[in-house]
């Protein structure tokens, strides 16, 4: 799956183990349990483990492009921010 943020968008959810994968731009990677926020920058990744509550956004001014690569089944659960 490959998803575009416009700006000031957010994607979140609960998701077996995935990877995210920053092409374009900056993205926010904010993670629960136990908190943390991890900014990508193209080329930079970073693994979720399973049922790890987290969300992905854009916030800066311009496109940001990432790669979402998930294993097992999709669960996306959305939740107003």
């Amino acid at each position: 799956m490959s998803v575009r943020l416009a700006k000031g968008n957010t994607l979140s959810g609960y998701l077996p183990f995935e990877h995210v994968f920053c092409l374009s731009g900056k993205i926010e990677v904010q993670c629960l349990e136990p908190d943390a926020v991890m900014e990508l920058c193209p080329g930079d990744k970073v693994g979720i483990q399973p049922l790890r509550q987290h969300r992905i956004t854009n916030y800066t001014d311009a496109e940001s492009k990432y790669l979402l690569v998930q294993r097992g089944t999709y669960d996306f659960i959305h939740r107003d921010p």
